[in-house]
């Protein structure tokens, strides 16, 4: 079984990238650290992430985290998908 990644267990080496748009952020928070990309900015930006660490990213719930996933993998990104989003963090961690 998949040990499930508490957020507070990661190292310096990773980055975490939250996809969703400020208005989900206003509403529910981000994780601390994170770095804001809406995911319909995200081809754009992709110069603003490190190519040396691995990022996590996530969303409020998962699509759109995965959406993430496949296009930080297909630009060569070391990548994991925070499966369940900010919703299961927030959950977890609680």
């Amino acid at each position: 079984m998949k040990k499930l990644l508490i957020i507070d267990d990661r190292d310096d080496s990773q980055v975490l990238l939250d996809v969703r748009n400020s208005d989900e952020l206003l509403k529910a928070g981000s994780i601390a650290g994170a770095i804001n990309i809406p995911l319909d900015q995200l081809r754009e930006r992709l110069n603003e992430l490190p190519r040396d660490r691995e990022v996590l990213v996530f969303c409020q719930v998962g699509l759109r985290g995965h959406v993430a996933y496949r296009m930080l993998v297909n630009h060569g990104f070391k990548v994991r998908n925070l499966s369940g989003g900010f919703k299961t963090s927030q959950t977890v961690n609680a």
